[in-house]
């Protein structure tokens, strides 16, 4: 019953909200990366509703609205030659290696994204988790994204701005952005000191992204091409 509620669920916000968005044509657009990878908060927090926002958000986890809006990214990213990959915090796991893009292999990584956990003793590792993908990422072909996406409550571990700091610090050709989910003081200012380190990175609402066809084609445009 729980599975077909979250299925039912995700149907009713991609109807309600939005058509899902048409794949970029790729004639003269220029890549801005090489590769990239998705990594994708899995934490007790993500698997709460917010209420501090939108409608959609009150009626479904941020981690089910986080999902919808990856499927709604996912299917505008040109085929451009990109190499990418998928990775979840909270549990730290290689959902997809890095390698060619590919719409359809993407969707399927997307697809196995839990968005109904357990809430309590799922704590976030935030910073832990980018210090344990620093080596994935040093072998990222560049220039490389990284796009989390979070709630920004990083609450055991490191600190997450100090992880992004050695990230950049190793790897000048990478560029972390956000897709947030942030309902708190705390996790909202997490993911804006990350996104003042460099004027390269964009910050973008996962709620704008399911609602709008124009958010998505934004963000995909000023990260990918």
């Amino acid at each position: 019953m729980k599975l077909f509620k979250s299925f039912a669920l995700l149907a009713a916000m991609t109807f309600m909200f939005a058509v899902s968005a048409v794949a970029a044509p790729t004639g003269n657009l220029i890549p801005k990366i090489n590769s990239f990878d998705f990594l994708v908060d899995q934490s007790g927090s993500m698997m709460m509703k917010n209420n501090s926002i939108g409608m959609l958000t009150r009626t479904a986890t941020k981690a089910a609205v986080a999902k919808e809006a990856l499927y709604r990214v996912n299917e505008e990213i040109p085929a451009l030659g990109y190499s990418g990959s998928m990775h979840t915090f909270a549990p730290i796991s290689e959902v997809l290696p890095q390698g060619t893009y590919n719409e359809a292999s993407m969707k399927k990584a997307i697809e196995s994204l839990k968005t109904e956990l357990g809430i309590y003793g799922r704590q976030t590792p935030m910073g832990d988790s980018i210090g344990s993908l620093a080596g994935d990422y040093n072998r990222m072909s560049r220039k490389a994204a990284v796009i989390m996406v979070t709630d920004g409550d990083s609450n055991l571990g490191s600190d997450p701005v100090a992880q992004v700091t050695a990230l950049y610090n190793a790897n000048p050709d990478i560029c972390v952005h956000v897709i947030s989910l942030a309902d708190t003081p705390h996790g909202k200012e997490v993911i804006q000191q990350i996104a003042n380190m460099r004027s390269c990175s964009v910050v973008v609402e996962a709620e704008d992204l399911v609602r709008s066809n124009n958010a998505v084609e934004k963000f995909v445009a000023d990260v990918f091409y």
